[in-house]
């Protein structure tokens, strides 16, 4: 299982991976993941305009979508209408983050109810305080010109450079999660490629599937070698077993 998180879910995938690691309780079966456009922390004050009023409209639409679900919470329903006044993130997390689950890092599948303030909730949130656990290969895919993810990705990339299973890739451009192709005959980008065959819409996407192939390569290699290994262990103790019946015979 190799596990890929964009955005926000690639900063749930980090932290998961890094309290797994810490506690020591990810999976067998998980060998590898895949980060892009991290931003590391969830911290709504530092975004800045206009991206934060964009994404406090989608979240907006989000909340008004799901109104009649969200009104059985007693806390969603009081502060629903504070919250679809918002003006940003940061104010709309006021009214709504002390209510999130949250869970302990020493014990991943344990949760909680509450926050006592949404800086509690930022910080236990951000994946940037695990990083340095991730006990599998992760590779952290950012872009310089993402004005989401790319100043704290930066900010906070040393937490990972010291874990020898982490690999950054920081491109010149790509925006946040774009990394499409561009030609020669259209240097703003094109959404497809061609080369005698329709290719990947997204750089990101090819780097990804080859990262997997490069996982599961090194994987079964692996396995492959520990098998053989084992196999010559038992051929070398069939054979001294052997050399041992015929030596008491003689």
């Amino acid at each position: 299982l190799i596990l890929v998180g964009y955005s926000l879910g690639a900063n749930t995938i980090v932290k998961y991976l890094g309290e797994c690691g810490l506690s020591n309780t990810l999976p067998k079966n998980v060998i590898g993941a895949a980060s892009l456009g991290n931003p590391f922390k969830i911290n709504h004050s530092e975004m800045e305009k206009p991206w934060s009023q964009i994404m406090t409209l989608m979240a907006k639409k989000t909340i008004l979508r799901h109104r009649n679900r969200l009104q059985h919470n007693p806390h969603f329903e009081k502060n629903m209408s504070k919250a679809l006044r918002s003006q940003s993130l940061e104010e709309m997390a006021v009214f709504f983050m002390g209510h999130e689950i949250r869970n302990d890092s020493n014990f991943p599948f344990n949760t909680y109810i509450g926050y006592d303030s949404a800086e509690e909730y930022s910080k236990n949130a951000s994946s940037y305080r695990y990083i340095a656990h991730v006990s599998v290969p992760l590779i952290v895919a950012f872009a310089s010109d993402d004005n989401i993810a790319s100043k704290n990705t930066m900010k906070y990339m040393h937490y990972g450079l010291s874990n020898s299973n982490v690999i950054f890739v920081n491109t010149a451009s790509g925006g946040h999660l774009g990394w499409h192709h561009a030609m020669r005959n259209n240097p703003f980008g094109s959404w497809k490629i061609y080369s005698g065959r329709e290719e990947n819409k997204g750089w990101g996407n090819r780097l990804v599937v080859k990262w997997i192939d490069v996982i599961i390569s090194k994987h079964f290699h692996r396995q492959f070698a520990k098998r053989k290994r084992n196999d010559r262990d038992i051929l070398k103790a069939a054979a001294l077993l052997r050399q041992k019946e015929i030596t008491s015979r003689l």
